[in-house]
């Protein structure tokens, strides 16, 4: 799989299907000054972190949801044309996921009476983002070490911790996000500080939406629908040129949850809305 050029990263926003639009070199950048007014800050933020994986042979593609305690992933098998969907439980970097779907040509599903069942037992480093894992078929026994890397492989590559402020309802508890400061895990020195938005604070999203090897920040725009499909997000796209993030309207515009095919480098938001990645670019199919 090719890398992604950030910097061309599009959208397709209402021109004809051929068409594709640029997002980065119009995008919003954070703003730089101060918080207007003090705003209080927020702990407890769940931080759901997909990360994309490629088995080093080349066989397995792995799309990992993790940092949560109940992780799940997707495991396609190139060679098979399988694909298992996994849920389980994480323990500080140690994962467990047994099967509880099986695509077979990765689009029909099949019974669970009927499919091979997979168990997928490993430790993630969230460092450089690799997983030493053992791949088991619960009926025979047998077992498969496979060591997985990230499908896009980058070097030097940051890693960030996040801060969040906003406000907190004193009835319901409930949080909303009014801006996020950008921390350098390594220095510990603040790189950023994103504002000018308001999004529900009980949902975060971090992964790599451009296929470009660097993790993207997906929040719920507090005026959520009723409707998934119609829910709006905002989105702040990472820029290594500018080692910042900069926010997308473009693609803000696209309504839906944004759901990452890894093995064909694709964005599903719903209701038909499928892009491809081709050449830097996101193109409507």
């Amino acid at each position: 799989m090719k890398k992604i050029n950030t910097s061309k990263f599009a959208a397709h926003l209402g021109l004809a299907l051929c068409l594709s639009v640029s997002i980065l070199p119009h995008a919003q950048a954070a703003e730089p000054t101060s918080l207007a007014a003090p705003l209080k800050a927020i702990s407890g933020v769940p931080i759901k972190v997909q990360r994309l994986l490629k088995s080093q042979e080349g066989r397995y593609v792995l799309e990992l949801t993790a940092g949560i305690w109940n992780p799940e992933a997707r495991l396609i098998d190139l060679q098979t044309q399988q694909s298992w969907i996994l849920q389980g439980l994480q323990k500080g970097n140690t994962l467990t996921l047994d099967t509880v779907m099986m695509s077979q040509a990765l689009d029909q599903k099949t019974a669970v009476s009927d499919m091979k069942l997979i168990k997928l037992e490993g430790v993630l480093n969230t460092d450089n983002g690799t997983l030493q894992a053992t791949l088991s078929d619960t009926a025979s026994g047998l077992q498969r070490q496979v060591a997985f890397v990230p499908l896009v492989q980058v070097k030097n590559k940051p890693t960030f911790i996040f801060k969040f402020y906003g406000a907190v309802d004193a009835i319901s508890n409930s949080k909303r996000i009014e801006a996020i400061d950008v921390i350098d895990k390594k220095t510990g020195k603040r790189i950023d500080r994103l504002t000018g938005f308001t999004a529900q604070g009980d949902w975060v999203e971090y992964k790599d939406l451009n296929y470009d090897g660097h993790f993207d920040l997906v929040l719920l725009n507090a005026d959520r629908a009723v409707d998934p499909q119609e829910q709006q997000y905002i989105y702040w796209m990472y820029n290594p040129k500018t080692n910042q993030y900069q926010r997308s309207p473009k693609l803000e515009k696209i309504t839906g949850y944004p759901k990452l095919i890894a093995d064909k480098q694709q964005l599903e938001f719903g209701n038909g809305q499928l892009y491809q990645i081709e050449n830097g670019m996101l193109k409507r199919l």
